[in-house]
Formats: C-alpha cells, sequence, structure tokens
C-alpha cells in the first residue's frame, strides 16, 4: 500500500488557497492521480486516471513511493505539511500495489511510517508530530 494523494477539504487553508477555496488534491506520484471532491462530511474520489509518469517498483522493492513538495518562499510549503502531521482535516487516499480499490482513510497512525525533513527548526514540531511523522 501507497498514499497516492492527499485531500485538503474546501476553506480549510485560505491563507495558503484563498477565502472559500474549493478542496484540493495533492497527487503524490502513485499508480493513479486523483481528484477528489467534497461530500457533506467525507469525501469522495471524483475521478481516476492513469499516472502516466508511474515506474513500478522504482525504489525498489522496499520503499514505495518517495514524494515532494516544492516552491518559492513563502508559498504555503510549511503550512502544507503541518497541516499532514496536525492530520486534522486531510484525507488519506491509500493505493493497494495494484492500484485497485483505493481507499480514503482519516488517518495514517499504524499503517505508515512518514519521514519528512525540513530546514527550520520549529518548536511547534513536538505539537504537531505523531507516532509515525519523522523529522530527519
Amino acid at each position: 500500500m501507497r498514499i497516492a494523494a492527499i485531500y485538503i477539504p474546501s476553506g480549510v487553508l485560505p491563507h495558503i488557497f484563498g477565502e472559500n477555496h474549493e478542496g484540493y488534491t495533492i497527487n503524490l506520484g502513485g499508480r493513479y492521480i486523483y481528484d477528489l471532491k467534497d461530500n457533506g462530511k467525507t469525501s469522495v474520489i471524483y475521478s481516476k486516471t492513469e499516472n502516466p509518469n508511474y515506474i513500478e517498483k522504482f525504489w525498489g522493492d522496499d520503499i514505495l513511493s518517495i514524494a515532494t513538495i516544492v516552491g518559492k518562499n513563502g508559498t504555503g510549503k510549511t503550512s502544507i505539511l503541518n497541516a499532514f502531521r496536525d492530520r486534522s482535516f486531510c484525507e488519506y487516499v491509500i493505493e493497494k500495489d495494484s492500484g485497485e480499490n483505493p481507499e480514503i482513510w482519516v488517518d495514517t497512525i499504524g499503517h505508515f511510517d512518514i519521514i519528512y525533513y525540513s530546514p527550520f527548526l520549529n518548536i511547534q514540531n513536538i505539537d504537531y508530530e505523531h507516532n509515525n511523522f519523522y523529522d530527519i
């Protein structure tokens, strides 16, 4: 299994995506590219298309995926990372190795180790990090 996409529901990060923004799907390079939409209290996979850039076992047998978030200073990369670590509203598209029957999860604890790097010393990390988020 791999985290193929992360969904940020509408209106929760106005300082990054603007006031009254629609939900935003961040795809992380899985077998498929997903687009999610709000559906009341939860979200649903609105579309799923094959990822033409996906390479099977690119990282070997033990690492299923590596993803990066890049951008200029002040564009919201840290705010998005904090949203993932805090998990207060993000939803995750979990893809089986075959890519069939993806699921939407509201949490990753006990299922995945999420390793990230941030060059900034952030005193808030202790408040955000749960038992499966590791800042190297």
